[in-house]
């Protein structure tokens, strides 16, 4: 991604901007600013984000008016990738069946992915490596409230389902998430078809010095009666969590509801 002030005119990436697209103008229109795409310019399968405006301000109203958009095109170019990276070694069909058989959701899991826990209304799944624990928790509850969709319902409930399931080896330490160092985010998301809302930030073990990042979707069933929640974590002390948390998105987008 290639940012630039164009009042910066000595500036490294203004020349590269200038130099690479081929609509380059000083003048924006009414935005004042401009987003560009360009692929495999240097080497094969990249994705360059050419961003500029006629001021700095122009460049953060830019970022903070186009950065959803930004997102979903870096997601999408990477999708092929993970999707070869991920299910590199085949699928756990029985398992995927087992989750879909008990909560009514179909998803694709990888061969490595196994059972840690399963009941009427949830599935634990895990990834295990000598580094790094990779979760997925699948809940189903009624839909009763609007509420339950907002920022504020999904922090509590991922909180009352983690002290509940996921806690420590210490007695009485839990996991809940950390809202003081890094905010919490939440936005609408599209999982495959299906509409819905997820919050992500960073979780900490209640008592105990362990973290990491954390997403939770949240997804109406199709007669509007059920809420499906689908959190997603990774703990990997000293490890980057980047593609690790990519490749549980990756697995949670192929998640569909079932109608009963």
């Amino acid at each position: 991604m290639i940012i630039s002030d164009q009042q910066d005119t000595s500036s490294a990436s203004l020349k590269i901007i200038k130099n690479d697209v081929k609509t380059y103008s000083a003048y924006h229109g009414e935005n004042d600013y401009s987003v560009k795409l360009a692929r495999d310019k240097w080497a094969q399968n990249q994705l360059l984000i050419y961003l500029y405006g006629n001021s700095m301000e122009n460049v953060k109203t830019a970022i903070a008016e186009r950065y959803q958009a930004i997102i979903n095109q870096i997601r999408d170019f990477e999708r092929e990738a993970l999707e070869k990276q991920t299910y590199i070694t085949g699928e756990n069909k029985l398992l995927s069946k087992q989750v879909q058989d008990t909560l009514g959701v179909a998803i694709r899991l990888p061969d490595q992915m196994q059972l840690a826990k399963i009941s009427k209304d949830l599935a634990w799944l895990r990834m295990e490596t000598p580094k790094a624990s990779s979760s997925i928790i699948i809940t189903r509850q009624s839909y009763t409230d609007q509420e339950q969709l907002s920022k504020e319902g999904l922090i509590e409930y991922r909180n009352q389902l983690t002290k509940k399931h996921v806690q420590g080896e210490k007695p009485g330490t839990y996991v809940v998430i950390n809202d003081q160092d890094l905010p919490v985010l939440y936005g609408s998301v599209k999982l495959g078809r299906q509409n819905g809302y997820e919050i992500r930030g960073i979780w900490e073990m209640n008592g105990d010095f362990l973290g990491g990042p954390f997403v939770t979707y949240a997804i109406l069933g199709p007669n509007l009666d059920s809420l499906y929640i689908v959190d997603i974590f990774v703990y990997a002390p000293g490890e980057d969590k980047r593609e690790l948390l990519q490749t549980l998105e990756h697995i949670v987008s192929t998640l569909k509801v079932i109608p009963s």
